[in-house]
This record gives structure tokens, sequence and C-alpha cells, in this order.
């Protein structure tokens, strides 16, 4: 069973929300329909809310933005995601519909934090560079986002492969030749 027929609302929004965003567990279960921006293609985070306690903004995909829109609203509650028990509570009980998703999809166990590792390396294979993905992502240090950043193997495969058209339009002692800096 694939994970995407595992998973019912409100944790398929969840799951979305974070791919497409790259939005922590906590900034995403303690979201405020306040700080939702749709308009403006933004959400806002406070600083109680985030890692490194600094108040900041997520940019919204098209398709973050067409999740947020299906969620319904549960009249009084200030959250996204409220808890099913008591609405003036974020949800808290994500841990749990989270391990039977993957329990029941067949996959070895991962966390939600593979998901903030998904959209750091979708985004490297696509062309970003690290300092924008850092940025995207929040991220204090560019060397966690070095260690976010996967490359598939086909990925690094379909680069590699590049070198024979870039080796091929140039004669081999102009590309041979590149010097450093220091040399």
């Amino acid at each position: 069973m694939k994970l995407s027929s595992a998973i019912r609302s409100p944790l398929k929004e969840i799951i979305l929300l974070a791919a497409h965003t790259g939005m922590r567990r906590s900034e995403i279960l303690s979201l405020e329909w306040s700080r939702v921006k749709i308009r403006e293609g933004y959400i806002e985070l406070t600083s109680s809310n985030q890692k490194n306690k600094k108040w900041g903004t997520v940019d919204l995909t098209d398709t973050a933005q067409q999740v947020i829109r299906s969620i319904p609203r549960i009249v009084g509650s200030p959250w996204v995601f409220p808890s099913p028990r008591d609405h003036m509570k974020y949800r808290k009980d994500f841990k749990r519909l989270w391990a039977r998703a993957i329990r029941e999809a067949g996959i070895k166990q991962r966390s939600f934090k593979s998901l903030r590792h998904t959209t750091a390396s979708l985004l490297a294979m696509d062309g970003a560079d690290l300092t924008t993905i850092k940025e995207v992502m929040r991220h204090q240090d560019i060397k966690t986002t070095m260690r976010y950043s996967h490359l598939t193997d086909e990925h690094k495969r379909a680069v590699i492969s590049r070198l024979d058209s870039v080796l091929k339009a140039k004669p081999a002692e102009e590309t041979i030749l590149y010097k450093g800096e220091n040399e």
C-alpha cells in the first residue's frame, strides 16, 4: 500500500502542507488562521512556534494554498488543525496518526522530519542553490541545509552525464586547464 492511500484528513493536509512549504510539524500543528495570508501567498510564523524563536514567513505554493482553502474552519477555533476533543486547543495526537499511516503503508519507520528533508532535496535537484534552500527552510546554518539536501543516485547520474556534452563542445585543453584561485 502506498502512503497516499493510507492517509486521511487531516493527516493528508498536514503532509501536503509540510511537503509544499518545508514547515516543521510544530509550526503546522500550532498554525492559527490569523497567520494564514492566502491572498498574499504566505504564512506568518511567530517567535513562539519557530525553532529559532524568530518571527518569519513561509511562502505558499499554489498547491499549499489549495490545501489550506480545502480545510474546513471550526467556528470559534483559532487553529487550522484543532484538537478533535477541544477545538480551543491545537491537535496533539499527530504522532499516533503518523505512525498508523506509516504502518498501513508498509513503510519502514520514518519521522515526519523526513518531509523537510524531501522538500530540501527536491529543491536542490530542481536546481535551487543552497543559500536559497537555506532561506526557504529557515535554517540558521548552511551546514544544516547541506545535511537536509539529499541527491538521488538517479539525479547524480543525470548530472554527471551532462559532462559528455560539455566536454564534446570544447577542446580538451580548454576544459582541463581550469585553474583554481590558488594555482
